[in-house]
């Protein structure tokens, strides 16, 4: 009984302990969650049949098919960003929202933030933006103590890197969506100020607090 009381205590223990997470084990959450969207991500990009079936004999099979030679076991840096709370949409874009009611502002800025890897791949041509949208990946998770929205980008050895964007809902409820993205710019990125040059340039996001992650 005394050996049983133990144990259910330890259980006790683990499962109230992972109710109250702070930011630490959020943050660990979050980089492992992102690692296991670029995952799903490359499996699509490397499985054959997959891209048969989706786009037989087109270019962007191709361009599918080479995203899915890059190695993404292991990222070389990642960086979190985390984008202010309560910020307006037209400090990220330089535009006037008036007219824009308040009840769907939050949901602008989350749609704005979903098209960044969108709108670099869009640089580089509409195969690119093509073939990395047909391999998004996506989950949503539950998880106390993440306030703002946050990216998650993954440096990679190869041409692509990838980025995870997690949204925080009601009742705790994360959203996650995921993309690889071709930016020769970023992958050249490696201290905290040139990702905030980066941001600011290519993804029209300002103020935002960039933190590598060791």
């Amino acid at each position: 009984m005394k050996k049983y009381f133990i144990i259910v205590t330890l259980m006790l223990t683990v499962l109230l302990g992972g109710c109250t997470a702070n930011n630490e084990n959020v943050d660990a959450l979050l980089y492992t969650k992102g690692l296991d969207l670029v995952h799903r991500m490359d499996i699509m990009a490397e499985n054959d049949k997959y891209i048969d079936l989706m786009f037989a004999l087109t270019q962007v099979g191709e361009n599918i098919r080479e995203i899915g030679k890059g190695n993404y076991s292991k990222p070389n840096e990642v960086y979190k960003i985390t984008i202010p709370k309560g910020l307006e949409i037209y400090d990220f874009v330089g535009s006037d929202m008036t007219g824009i009611p308040e009840e769907i502002k939050t949901e602008v800025e989350k749609r704005f933030i979903a098209t960044i890897s969108s709108r670099v791949n869009a640089l580089n041509g509409s195969l690119v933006l093509a073939a990395s949208s047909a391999i998004t990946s996506s989950d949503s998770f539950i998880s106390e103590g993440l306030d703002n929205n946050t990216l998650y980008i993954y440096l990679y050895e190869g041409k692509y890197s990838a980025i995870v964007s997690f949204y925080p809902g009601n009742e705790n409820i994360v959203g996650a969506s995921a993309n690889f993205v071709l930016s020769d710019s970023l992958n050249q990125v490696s201290s905290d100020s040139e990702m905030l040059e980066w941001l600011k340039k290519y993804a029209s996001l300002v103020d935002c607090e960039v933190e590598k992650v060791e």
